[in-house]
């Protein structure tokens, strides 16, 4: 068969089933949203990848979940980008550490942002079932006896002396005398923290230090 009858042939089966070429806008649009869904998977895990360090360096937190979830997001990243224009002209291990070199260091800049405990915050006051997922290890910051407390405070009595109600019910006499106030911590009412400081009896307790809660 000639390349003339071939050719043909071609023409005569695309006019029979009236096929038309796919246009140009079609593959750039494509395009576009593989590498848009590429760069938000991305971010997510440059956030999770911050949020596991954050979650390593405070004991109070329980990293397994936002470690998971940078994982699966590397993979994710990678899936997209094999979808993208030309990628299969990269090699896989090339596009894998590049992918983990460019999200260690968005999540760094996270790190340095205080990205990490902004969204811990955010979503444990947003979504019930985030601090399921994410638990926090409250008995670290439930035993006084130690020097670790955490509740919210439910009254203002004097200028050096509040009272706390802890997470496990219990009332607390707090003083102070000019404590550390880490982040965005303050002496106001409702507000939940965590306190550095000396057990002094059973329901009282001395700070040297506050913190807020889910914050380092």
């Amino acid at each position: 068969m000639t390349k003339t009858s071939i050719s043909q042939k071609a023409l005569k089966t695309i006019q029979q089933q009236h096929l038309k070429p796919t246009p140009r806008w079609h593959f750039l649009s494509r395009n576009i949203f593989f590498w848009t869904l590429a760069l938000l998977s991305l971010l997510v895990f440059a956030l999770g990848l911050s949020l596991s360090v954050y979650m390593i360096q405070n004991p109070e937190f329980t990293p397994y979940f936002w470690s998971i979830t940078a994982f699966f997001f590397v993979l994710v990243t990678t899936y997209f980008l094999r979808h993208t224009k030309k990628s299969y002209r990269l090699d896989p291990k090339i596009l894998i550490i590049s992918i983990l070199f460019f999200g260690a260091t968005i999540g760094l800049i996270f790190h340095q942002l205080n990205a990490a405990p902004l969204t811990d915050n955010y979503l444990a006051h947003r979504f019930k079932i985030y601090r399921s997922l994410a638990p926090l290890k409250q008995q670290v910051w439930s035993d006084p006896s130690s020097g670790y407390l955490s509740g919210k405070i439910i009254s203002l009595d004097t200028a050096n002396q509040f009272t706390l109600l802890d997470f496990n019910g219990k009332t607390w006499t707090i003083t102070h005398d000019q404590p550390l106030i880490r982040g965005w911590a303050s002496l106001t009412v409702g507000l939940e923290i965590k306190l550095i400081g000396q057990q002094l009896s059973s329901d009282s307790f001395k700070v040297n230090e506050i913190r807020p809660w889910g914050f380092r």
